[in-house]
C-alpha cells in the first residue's frame, strides 16, 4: 500500500512525533475554530481531520448533553485521540474512529456543526467531499475551515511535496464558488495572510 505524505497521512515514529508537534503548534488555530463554532451544550459535533485530539477535548468541556465525533484518516492520529479523550468516549459523549471525509460513516444531518483544521488541503476530491459534509449536516447547520494559507515563497516547494493543493489555500474564489456549489447558502471569509477560517 503505499503511503500519503506525513502531513497527509500520519504513520510510524515520524507520524506519532507529528502528532505530539501539533498539539502545540496548531492550539491557537483549534481555539480560533472553537470561538466561531458557537457551541452548545447540546450539539452535535463532528471534526474532520481529528489529528491528535486537541479540538475534541475543547469540545467535550462544552458539550454536556449533545455528542462529539472526531474522524481521521491515520491510524496514528486516532490512536493519539483515543487516548487524549479517553475519559469521555468511555462515557460514549465522544467517538474518535478512522475513516475518511469522502465516506463519512455517519447518517444524513447527523451534526449542527462541522469543524476541519488544517485538513482541507489534503482531502482528495474537495467538491464532492464537501458536499459529503454537507449531507451530515443538519439545515441551517454551520461548517467552519480553518485553513494555512501558503506564502509566494513556499508554494511551489509545497505543491512538489504534496503538502497543500493550490486552490483551497490560494484562490479563496474559487473555495467560495466550491461551497456554494456544494450546496451552502452562505460563506463568510475571516482571518489574516496566514491563517483564515471559512464558515457557511
Amino acid at each position: 500500500m503505499i503511503r500519503k505524505s506525513q502531513p497527509a497521512e500520519p504513520h510510524g515514529v515520524a507520524g506519532a512525533v507529528l502528532g505530539w508537534l501539533m498539539l502545540a503548534l496548531n492550539r491557537g488555530d483549534n481555539e480560533r475554530a472553537l470561538q466561531l463554532l458557537d457551541v452548545h451544550p447540546d450539539d452535535h459535533i463532528l471534526e474532520v481531520g481529528c489529528g491528535p485530539g486537541q479540538l475534541i477535548e475543547l469540545l467535550e468541556d462544552r458539550v454536556h448533553q449533545g455528542y462529539v465525533a472526531g474522524i481521521d484518516l491515520s491510524e496514528v492520529m486516532v490512536q493519539q485521540a483515543q487516548r487524549l479523550n479517553a475519559r469521555h468516549i468511555a462515557t460514549r459523549l465522544v467517538e474518535v474512529s478512522q475513516g475518511t471525509v469522502s465516506q463519512l460513516p455517519f447518517e444524513a444531518e447527523m451534526f449542527d456543526k462541522i469543524v476541519s483544521v488544517h485538513s482541507f488541503q489534503f482531502w482528495p476530491a474537495p467538491h464532492h467531499d464537501l458536499q459529503e459534509v454537507k449531507r451530515v449536516l443538519r439545515p441551517g447547520g454551520v461548517l467552519v475551515l480553518v485553513l494555512r494559507r501558503l506564502r509566494r515563497s513556499n508554494k511551489a516547494a509545497a505543491e512538489v511535496n504534496g503538502i497543500a493543493k493550490a486552490y483551497p489555500n490560494n484562490d479563496l474564489h474559487a473555495l467560495k464558488a466550491a461551497l456554494y456549489a456544494a450546496g451552502f447558502a452562505q460563506v463568510d471569509i475571516v482571518g489574516d495572510k496566514d491563517v483564515i477560517a471559512i464558515r457557511p
